[in-house]
């Protein structure tokens, strides 16, 4: 795609910045399929780890009112963000298990060793 512009009898080429460029556009506030499911992972990982919504969002990093956002699926849930933050993975895990449906079951095993 060639961009010239005409300046009478003369013809000169733009320079990259001259080029109008159009803004790709990203709808964030739509949800998508998953949303609603990953959103109910991410409120339950909060339930399973025991933390309001404030404790929560000051241990993934984020505004609490983003992390409602995700859980209403008002927002993209960002699952990888729960996940990056160790403290959280073991309970977004069984949260996502939950969710799995017929043919999962979801148990709990703790196992303490006594040292003497």
């Amino acid at each position: 795609m060639s961009h010239i512009l005409a300046n009478g009898d003369s013809a000169r080429h733009l320079l990259r910045s001259e080029i109008p460029t159009r803004m790709a556009k990203a709808d964030l506030r739509k949800a998508e399929n998953g949303w609603i499911e990953n959103g109910r992972a991410i409120e339950r990982t909060r339930e399973l780890s025991g933390l309001s919504l404030k404790e929560f969002a000051d241990v993934v990093g984020r505004d609490e009112r983003q992390v409602k956002r995700w859980e209403t699926a008002a927002e993209r849930p960002q699952i990888e963000t729960v996940f990056a933050v160790p403290v959280l993975r073991q309970s977004l895990v069984i949260a996502l298990a939950e969710q799995a449906g017929v043919g999962v079951k979801v148990t709990t095993h703790i196992e303490i060793a006594r040292v003497a």
